[in-house]
């Protein structure tokens, strides 16, 4: 949190619950984890994705010039007759301009594909994490076809990144 801090993201916390309507640009599984006695009809389940509530902070904040936030938290994967897995994931959500408007800053240029590379390079680095590579993926549906890539530590997959999808 605090390199993620340091290279210019605030964090947030979302709500743990949610509707599998809010998430369904996301998330494709069916199974949910479901409360029994939930607060409102929107936060009827355990969310599956941590970009949804993310997201949903943007469309709450999306007048603001420029958003760069990120959340450490868990997801909730069902175990039938058993307790749920609860993964820990990170995401992160850059949009709007670069900079914040000011006297001697005129007409940013917004935030794009290589702005959360870089930012992912320094993560990564300030983690002293080693063979580090990139690769093109078009098997995320809600990022943009050829501004998607996955991050590789070693040759394992350690994330996805990239543009929305306009659709999405």
């Amino acid at each position: 949190r605090d390199l993620l801090a340091a290279i210019g993201l605030q964090e947030v916390v979302t709500y743990r619950m949610t509707s599998p309507e809010r998430e369904s640009r996301m998330v494709t599984h069916n199974e949910y984890v479901r409360i029994a006695n939930p607060i409102a009809p929107e936060r009827s389940v355990l969310r599956q994705s941590l970009l949804a509530s993310v997201l949903e902070v943007v469309e709450k904040n999306a007048k603001a010039e420029s958003i760069a936030m990120f959340e450490v938290g868990s997801i909730f994967e069902p175990v039938k007759n058993d307790l749920p897995n609860e993964p820990r994931e990170l995401a992160i959500v850059m949009t709007g301009s670069r900079l914040v408007s000011a006297w001697d800053v005129k007409d940013s240029p917004n935030f794009d594909f290589f702005d959360m590379k870089g930012r992912l390079e320094l993560l990564l680095s300030g983690l002293r994490l080693t063979d580090i590579s990139y690769a093109v993926t078009e098997s995320t549906p809600y990022l943009h076809p050829g501004k998607a890539a996955e991050v590789k530590v070693s040759g394992k997959v350690v994330g996805v990144f990239g543009e929305l999808h306009p659709l999405s």
